[in-house]
């Protein structure tokens, strides 16, 4: 995978940096009535940021299905959560969570287990289980407003307490997970930014899993300092199946060849027009669609014949996933309110 070409980024980055000082000179000149037109963006996205992070998202069980995206450092995990729904065009329906935490690569993957998919007994659950410390926690990470659970100890880890502190998602920023500084990151020094890992889940009955590493060992500057995600991937293919189908639909193609709309690529605002309403994303037939909400002009897809290249990432490695294995310090879940 490679960047978009300099030229495009340039401009992407002079398009954000115009639309951020034109929000400054509003709050500037005054009146909180002018201060509530930019806040729709204002209340979702940290202010804007230097520092970003080359995340991997990899839509597990699917091959070809990933997005490679730098991502603003202070995001929190609310952020995060809304950019994810975001580019794989889902609708955001469902309950989600997240784990994160030092992981090992293993095998790959295999075919989703015959039975009930939801039994925690099976081995599949078990690559997320937790080494228990006195002087590390688990975290539950609620949706603001969510519903909130009682620490609780579990006695078969004796003397050892099972913490279960909880915080809200939006308080909770990508710098704790990964850091420039490791000892700053999960594991709090116990191992590199590269080998910690969010696992998160969305739709905890068909059970979407997105696997989340850094793509890259490096941290970017960004200038200007921007507070909106770049794409980075170089290859436009690869979407889910249509999501809340439970059987084959007639003209689906696979999802690895899947086109996807230009417009991540080359809006540089899009993200914040999908987090004021004006647009959407939804995975179809045979494209991830970016759209006007209530508007029925063109989706904006872009077709790409299969040029039957392998996808590699970004050190020229398959990108068949991984699973993470042995993960250890601490979990976050992310449950709506409903």
């Amino acid at each position: 995978m490679a960047d978009v070409n300099a030229t495009t980024s340039k401009r992407a980055h002079a398009d954000v940096d115009k639309e951020n000082r034109a929000a400054t000179v509003k709050v500037e000149d005054g009146a909180k009535k002018t201060r509530v037109e930019t806040s729709l963006t204002a209340e979702t996205l940290p202010p804007p940021s230097s520092t970003f992070v080359q995340l991997r998202f990899q839509l597990a069980r699917f091959k070809g299905v990933y997005r490679v995206i730098r991502v603003p450092l202070n995001y929190t995990f609310a952020n995060l959560y809304k950019l994810i729904i975001f580019v794989f065009g889902w609708h955001g329906d469902h309950l989600h969570r997240a784990h994160a935490g030092h992981f090992k690569r293993g095998g790959k993957l295999g075919p989703w287990p015959p039975g009930d998919p939801l039994d925690v007994d099976h081995p599949l659950y078990r690559i997320y289980e937790m080494e228990r410390r006195q002087d590390v926690a688990e975290y539950e990470v609620v949706m603001k407003g969510g519903r909130r659970r009682e620490v609780k100890e579990a006695e078969y880890f004796g003397d050892i307490p099972d913490t279960e502190a909880i915080v809200e998602d939006q308080d909770l920023c990508l710098s704790q997970v990964w850091n420039p500084k490791a000892r700053k990151n999960a594991s709090k020094g116990a191992c590199g930014n590269k080998e910690v890992g969010v696992k998160f889940e969305y739709d905890l009955g068909d059970c979407w899993e997105v696997h989340i590493t850094m793509d890259n060992e490096d941290f970017f500057t960004v200038k200007p300092p921007s507070n909106l995600p770049i794409m980075v991937t170089s290859k436009n293919k690869g979407a889910p199946p249509i999501e809340d189908v439970h059987h084959d639909i007639l003209g689906e193609i696979e999802a690895h060849r899947k086109t996807l709309s230009a417009l991540l690529f080359y809006s540089p605002n899009i993200f914040a027009r999908y987090l004021r309403g004006e647009v959407d994303s939804v995975a179809g037939k045979t494209s991830l669609e970016v759209h006007l909400v209530g508007a029925p002009g063109e989706p904006g897809a872009r077709n790409e014949e299969d040029d039957g290249d392998d996808d590699v990432d970004a050190e020229g490695e398959d990108d068949d996933d991984d699973e993470f294995q042995n993960p250890f310090w601490f979990t976050l879940q992310f449950l709506d309110s409903k």
